[in-house]
C-alpha cells in the first residue's frame, strides 16, 4: 500500500511578521484519494510557535486548500489556518478575521524576496566584500548574467508552483542585485478540478 505526504502548512504567531510552519503527515493512499474533505485536523505544539502558553500548548491545523507538491512525490500542500484547542479560531489566524459574506474577495499578493548567497552572506550577485557600484535600475525586470542573479533558481521555484497549481500571475527581477517577486492571485482554482480531479476552497 503506497504511503502519500501532506505537507501541513501554516503561519505562526511571531510578530512583528508572521513565520511559515510546516510539518508532515503520512497517510495510506487507501484513505486519501486527494480530496480537501479527507485532510484531517491535525494538532501541534503551539508554545513552540508563539502560540500557546506551555502548560496548555494544544492547537490545531484546519486545511483550507490543498495542492499536489510538485517538488516531491506522492505528495501535497495542504494549506492550514490555526484554531484554538476549541476549535475557535486561534488570535494569530488572520483568515478568520476577514469578513466575506457572499464569498466574492479576489485575493492576490506579491512577494519580493533576495536570493541569499550562504558562503559571502550576502545576497546573490554582491561583491565578495561589499555592495554593489551600479545604481539600482539596470537590475529591475533585467535579463542576462551581469544583472539578473539566480535566473535558474528562480525559474525552477515558478515551474514548481505552476505544477502544483498555483495560480502565479508573473514574476520579475526587482531593483536590487539578487532580488526578485512573484505575483499570485487567489481564484481560479479550477485548474486543480480540471486536470488533477482535486479541490481547495
Amino acid at each position: 500500500m503506497a504511503k502519500l505526504k501532506l505537507e501541513y502548512i501554516w503561519l505562526d504567531g511571531s510578530q512583528p511578521m508572521q513565520g511559515m510552519r510546516s510539518k508532515t503527515k503520512i497517510v495510506d493512499s487507501s484513505k486519501f484519494s486527494g480530496k480537501l474533505e479527507e485532510c484531517p485536523i491535525w494538532s501541534f505544539d503551539g508554545s513552540s510557535t508563539e502560540q500557546a502558553p506551555g502548560g496548555s500548548s494544544d492547537c490545531l491545523l484546519k486545511p483550507v486548500a490543498l495542492f499536489p507538491d510538485a517538488g516531491r512525490e506522492n505528495a501535497f500542500l495542504v494549506m492550514c489556518e490555526v484554531l484554538s484547542s476549541d476549535r475557535t479560531p486561534h488570535p494569530s489566524n488572520g483568515r478568520a478575521q476577514i469578513e466575506d459574506d457572499d464569498n466574492d474577495f479576489w485575493f492576490g499578493f506579491e512577494q519580493e524576496y533576495f536570493l541569499w548567497d550562504m558562503d559571502n552572506n550576502m545576497p546573490f550577485g554582491f561583491p565578495e566584500k561589499g555592495y554593489p557600484t551600479r545604481p539600482q535600475g539596470p537590475y529591475y525586470c533585467s535579463v542576462g548574467a551581469a544583472n539578473a542573479f539566480g535566473r535558474n533558481i528562480v525559474e525552477e521555484h515558478l515551474s514548481i508552483c505552476l505544477e502544483s497549481g498555483l495560480n502565479v500571475e508573473g514574476i520579475n527581477a526587482e531593483v536590487a542585485v539578487g532580488q526578485w517577486e512573484f505575483q499570485i492571485l487567489r481564484k481560479a482554482l479550477n485548474v486543480l478540478e480540471m486536470k488533477f480531479g482535486w479541490h481547495a476552497i
